[in-house]
């Protein structure tokens, strides 16, 4: 009986010749790319679909979890600094529940770990910069699973209107896909300070990451990207009666292009819900979706 049994490395050595025995009879170059290619879908799907579940898990359910939103990475005199400044300064949060707050802290800082900010012009860079900008980042994205925004790693704070060297113009905020947001201080904090006169230079700057995002990384939220052309149809017809000069409820800039017409629905969008809700309720629905979130309710996301 002895001489039927195959040992483990008998049996591999057998199936890899009989492998390459395959290989060798295939008629053609593209008949071995073709079995080459199944190859390696046959090795490394298992391998991402375990990256792709570890992302989930870690986004869907950890993120979630009490104990780890309380679990800040900070020592707690900073976590306590950004609370204090957070209520005074950001209505958004202001308005969160506790579990919330915690929830927006450990993001945030999360957010700030992951990024260069950069002072440039003659800015001195503070505390409040870092967590005021990042402040604004997580307020768009805090109903989405992916809200680190991985293609800009450096943010740039500039005390004023900078020269642009791409357009020879003075702009107050850019975002470019060289993987840099940049923000004039002054303009970023009247954003804030008046939180009802549809003008802000942060959530409008974090729009156009959000959107651009996708481009220079694989680490984006799907669902945002997978929803963003259903609602851009449901609001096509705001943009054209825009760009063709018609009044809205939006501002004239939105009609500038498609990217700056999302830019400011979110604008608007956090600022004066319930107008935009009442005028365009179509479109306002539609982004509550996108965004997974509705400032007109107590924050309360759908996944």
């Amino acid at each position: 009986m002895d001489k039927f049994i195959l040992k483990p490395n008998t049996i591999r050595t057998s199936y890899f010749v009989k492998f390459v025995k395959i290989v060798i009879a295939l008629s053609s170059p593209l008949q071995i790319i073709g079995v080459l290619i199944l190859l390696l879908s046959v090795v490394f799907t298992p391998m991402f679909g375990f990256y792709y579940l570890v992302r989930f898990i870690r986004n869907s359910v950890i993120d979630r979890l009490p104990a780890f939103e309380m679990r800040i990475n900070m020592n707690r005199g900073r976590a306590q600094y950004a609370n204090d400044l957070l209520l005074e300064k950001f209505p958004y949060y202001k308005a969160l529940n506790e579990q919330n707050r915690n929830r927006f802290l450990a993001r945030l800082f999360k957010f700030i770990e992951a990024k260069y900010f950069i002072p440039s012009g003659g800015t001195i860079l503070t505390k409040e910069m870092t967590i005021l900008i990042s402040a604004s980042a997580i307020q768009l994205t805090f109903g989405l699973n992916e809200y680190l925004l991985h293609t800009f790693k450096r943010i740039f704070i500039y005390p004023k209107e900078f020269y642009s060297k791409f357009n020879k113009r003075y702009h107050k905020g850019e975002t470019n896909l060289g993987g840099a947001i940049i923000f004039s201080w002054n303009n970023f904090t009247s954003g804030y300070e008046d939180p009802t006169n549809n003008y802000n230079l942060g959530l409008h700057e974090m729009a156009h990451a959000l959107r651009f995002n996708k481009f220079r990384s694989d680490e984006y939220d799907q669902f945002f990207d997978m929803y963003y052309e259903k609602w851009l149809l449901v609001a096509n017809d705001e943009f054209i009666k825009l760009s063709n000069n018609i009044p809205s409820y939006l501002r004239e800039y939105a009609g500038a292009n498609k990217e700056e017409f999302f830019a400011v629905c979110v604008e608007h969008f956090f600022e004066t819900p319930h107008e935009f809700k009442k005028q365009l309720q179509e479109v306002y629905k539609h982004l509550s979706i996108l965004l997974n979130q509705d400032p007109t309710k107590q924050f309360d996301p759908k996944y």
